[in-house]
């Protein structure tokens, strides 16, 4: 709680730094989506065009979630989270040894999941 008075000035400016980048997607989606769900009710095959293609838009933003990150990529503690009197919980780790790992004892156990020792071993035969 002493934090959040203390640091007031930087709450705001964050807060209105995230209203100021979410207005304007917001109110162009809104002006964009009366004149297409106006034509989409009128024409049957604008209907057809316009579900498909929001349908299509609105997956995209989640396709990184189905996709295996590129296995070289190193995944780290961020630097802001980390201090003197805070040192990283985890080691750095290449995405593609890890969720390697992941999925091997996955299939192994039948449980998802992966603990950090099932990790370490796994990096050292690599």
């Amino acid at each position: 709680m002493r934090w959040t008075f203390n640091n007031l000035d930087l709450i705001a400016e964050l807060t209105l730094n995230h209203v100021r980048l979410a207005a304007i997607p917001i109110v162009v989606s809104f002006l964009l989506s009366i004149p297409l769900g106006w034509l989409a009710n009128r024409n049957r095959t604008m209907r057809a065009i316009v579900i498909t293609g929001g349908s299509l838009l609105y997956t995209i933003p989640s396709l990184p979630l189905f996709v295996i990150p590129y296995a070289k990529t190193r995944v780290e503690c961020l630097p802001t989270c980390q201090g003197p009197g805070n040192p990283p919980r985890y080691e750095p780790v290449e995405a593609g040894p890890y969720v390697r790992a992941l999925l091997e004892q996955s299939y192994r156990t039948g449980r998802p999941g992966v603990a950090q020792r099932t990790v370490e071993e796994r990096m050292k035969t690599l």
